[in-house]
């Protein structure tokens, strides 16, 4: 599974990257082709990085933020995920150029394999935890 795993994480900074390129077209208004799978490229790595938060949970056997790298990993897909309701929302995609790749580097040290498996305290463990980290990182 870990094998599986590490590839899921290149696949998705992967996907940023590519989301990150396209929004960048869309802000400047060359390659229209590539402006409209802008969108679509970001739907698909949400929905990479969700399977890949729930993967990462099955393995650690709690919500993953508890190392540097399941941290950084959950707010990627925080910020992301934030990203395309604010651009839902409002309507405009110009922002994403800045965005997505700031999610993209936080991806990185997963798709690295910079984090440890790590052994958490009980506390750490605390579903209530997993509550109070998500809604922190989400926040900002």
């Amino acid at each position: 599974m870990e094998d599986s795993l590490s590839a899921i994480y290149l696949i998705l900074f992967g996907l940023y990257a590519f989301s990150a390129v396209a929004y960048t077209a869309v802000f400047r208004g060359r390659s229209p082709s590539v402006g409209r799978m802008a969108r679509p490229a970001l739907m698909a790595a949400l929905l990479v990085h969700a399977v890949a938060m729930v993967l990462r949970a099955r393995q650690v056997g709690m919500l993953p933020v508890t190392t540097a790298g399941d941290a950084l990993f959950t707010t990627g897909l925080c910020l992301a995920a934030i990203y395309l309701w604010l651009e839902a929302r409002q309507g405009s995609p110009m922002t994403g150029m800045f965005v997505l790749p700031v999610a993209a580097l936080l991806v990185l040290p997963e798709a690295l394999g910079f984090s440890g498996p790590g052994h958490p305290s009980e506390l750490l463990k605390s579903p209530l935890f997993a509550l109070h980290t998500l809604s922190a990182v989400s926040s900002y």
